[in-house]
């Protein structure tokens, strides 16, 4: 009778876990990093126009529905967590970026960021970077060619669908620095009014998302600190000490591109990066230096995105070495603290 009323009981919590309108787990950090997010959308609408919000609303729908195919034959629900990987997935992609390949890309996300590794909480890399990185390398031309100036005038892109083809430019900042052309202005690049991925332009609401995320105590500091620390110390070095030409002043950094969202929303991951004290500030500190490294001396005017999933490469050994040297260090103590009282 017992066992009966449990088995029951699981198989109404299947049930109820797999209904349309209770689809998602309610996991609270997650829903913290949607409610930051919100200004940042916000602002992919002013700037691009309201296909931005399409996109997003796509990359949602597409999200949950291929994590729901792996959720439903474990009998749990989708985790919240597919909202802040579709949504960070779509807020890196340029306005212009097709439909399919969006699709593609945030099924790449679920399926080889998260689910081959078992699901929510054991995925070794950012899922919605091992997305954009795949769309990044099969879709060239889609995600590296074609970018949308912002509106920035009036209503701007409240009352647009996107901008027109005429407007299509290749300029973003980060290209325009590395082809020696005349770059934005930084006030321009703090509030947004730049050419760029629909969620990474405006500066301002990243940073005001990272204080909130700190104060609501859902994003580690030590990493977004690092990461910023690396980034600044290695372009002073290389822009200012060794002159070199490709590599842009430290507030040009931090301001263009990906960098501040990199730092904010995707370094930041609990799951795919470190966990140990010093192990948080190697691998903000490294993101920060390679980001710089591959911006200055590659073929990728953006490197954030290749230096965080390379560092969530070293995570596991990183925390380890930290943990290791932590026990010999106090094991030394110990013997030191005997040898002194003998």
């Amino acid at each position: 009778m017992g066992k009966e009323a449990s088995d029951q009981g699981k198989s109404e919590n299947k049930k109820f876990s797999l209904s349309p309108w209770r689809l998602y787990q309610y996991q609270k950090p997650m829903i913290t990093v949607v409610i930051s997010l919100l200004p940042v959308m916000a602002a992919s609408i002013y700037f691009f126009g309201w296909r931005s919000l399409a996109i997003m609303v796509w990359c949602v729908a597409v999200g949950t529905f291929t994590e729901w195919l792996f959720c439903r034959n474990r009998g749990e629900k989708v985790s919240s967590a597919v909202l802040v990987t579709s949504l960070l997935f779509a807020l890196i992609l340029p306005p212009t970026v097709p439909y399919l390949v969006a699709a593609v890309g945030i099924v790449i996300a679920i399926v080889f960021g998260k689910e081959v590794f078992g699901g929510f909480g054991r995925n070794v890399y950012n899922p919605a970077l091992v997305g954009r990185c795949f769309v990044y390398i099969c879709f060239p031309v889609a995600m590296t060619s074609q970018w949308l100036p912002a509106f920035s005038s009036g209503a701007g892109g409240i009352l647009r669908w996107t901008g027109s083809a005429d407007s299509i430019t290749r300029a973003t900042p980060l290209i325009q620095y590395k082809a020696g052309e005349s770059v934005a202005q930084l006030q321009d690049m703090l509030f947004g009014n730049v050419a760029g991925s629909m969620g990474a332009t405006s500066s301002l609401l990243i940073i005001l998302a990272g204080a909130y995320l700190i104060y609501k105590k859902t994003a580690n500091w030590q990493i977004m600190a690092s990461c910023l620390v690396g980034g600044v110390i290695t372009s002073t070095f290389f822009h200012y000490v060794t002159g070199t030409p490709t590599v842009p002043g430290p507030l040009f950094t931090v301001l263009a591109g990906g960098f501040l969202f990199g730092t904010v929303f995707m370094a930041t991951d609990p799951i795919s990066s470190a966990s140990t004290k010093v192990g948080r500030y190697i691998y903000g500190t490294s993101i920060g230096v390679l980001t710089v490294i591959m911006r200055g001396f590659s073929n990728f005017p953006e490197g954030m995105m290749f230096a965080i999933v390379l560092m969530n490469t070293f995570v596991p050994i990183t925390d380890h070495f930290v943990r290791e040297f932590g026990k010999w260090r106090r094991a030394r103590q110990t013997a030191q603290t005997e040898g002194a009282q003998s």
